[in-house]
């Protein structure tokens, strides 16, 4: 077993590689945990502004678990998948979403990829959060439907008060 002191356990040796790749993963991580906040902001607005079913998935669910999901995508009209890409996606990352690109479409779903813009993290996330609020409200738009107050959300409010 390898203790603190062991090459092997600090990946200096035995294998070689392994103290790199731990960093790729744990940069991999970081990116992810960043985007799936900026991910997860643009369904609930999807959900509110146009008061539509919207979803979000962490990774690595939604190249995992989520695609079973679309195996009946095309028995349920149509569907699509928007992804919100960045520049600076780990390679890794950027397999696994042209993998499962392909295979919403070989589902039968749309894929539809928008890229951040911005030259900092900072600007690109910035620029998904924008792009994802006025993508909403413009589906709200398209829906014909307030994108102001959500009534569910109103009167779920009500009903806790009168608890």
């Amino acid at each position: 077993m390898a203790g603190r002191g062991d090459p092997a356990a600090n990946g200096q040796g035995g294998g070689g590689g392994g103290k790199k790749k731990k960093e790729e993963e744990r940069e991999e991580r970081r990116g992810g945990e960043e985007r799936w906040r900026r991910d997860s902001r643009g369904k609930t607005q999807g959900n509110e502004n146009a008061k539509g079913p919207a979803g979000a998935q962490e990774r690595p669910e939604r190249e995992h678990n989520e695609r079973g999901g679309w195996e009946g995508a095309a028995e349920l009209g149509r569907c699509a998948a928007v992804g919100l890409e960045d520049s600076d996606t780990h390679p890794r990352i950027a397999d696994r979403v042209e993998l499962t690109a392909r295979l919403i479409e070989e589902c039968g779903g749309e894929v539809h990829r928008v890229s951040t813009v911005g030259s900092t993290a900072v600007e690109r996330v910035l620029s998904g959060v924008l792009l994802g609020d006025l993508v909403s409200l413009y589906l709200g738009v398209l829906r014909g439907v307030d994108p102001g107050p959500v009534e569910l959300l109103e009167r779920l409010k009500r009903d806790l008060a009168e608890r």
